[in-house]
């Protein structure tokens, strides 16, 4: 089934609207800029199964998007905005140790717990006011 959500956003990166997330039924694109050329996914390890969360890359190994794919049954909780996007996926009642951070970059991050509930979020832009002179 990742393959198939692979192969819908190899499609969609050449028309991707940037800085907007494509909903699929059972993934997030999160396009940065277009790309005519071949694309790969690099997968964030230490995610289970059901989960893949990917950097998005053309064929110079830039960055364009990241995409999360959920298989499982339970679909996890989403909060998307004009900022980014956070999601969460649980099944732990309680938490023994500390969040384990599995992946970070300026717009991407992957946040585990116990190996069993993940948070995965992306930042487009800040909600810090600008200062100016």
């Amino acid at each position: 089934m990742i393959c198939a959500v692979q192969t819908e956003i190899k499609a969609l990166a050449p028309v991707a609207e940037p800085f907007r997330i494509v909903r699929g039924a059972r993934y997030l694109y999160f396009p940065l800029q277009n790309s005519q050329e071949e694309i790969s996914f690099h997968p964030v390890a230490g995610l289970p199964s059901n989960l893949q969360a990917c950097l998005v890359k053309n064929y110079k190994n830039t960055v364009i998007g990241y995409s999360v794919a959920f298989m499982g049954r339970k679909l996890p909780v989403l909060d998307l905005n004009e900022f980014g996007a956070a999601i969460f996926f649980g099944k732990a009642k309680r938490y023994r140790a500390a969040p384990q951070v599995l992946f970070t970059d300026q717009k991407f991050r992957v946040v585990g717990f116990d190996g069993v509930d993940f948070w995965v979020s992306v930042k487009w832009k800040s909600q810090a006011q600008k200062e100016t002179e």
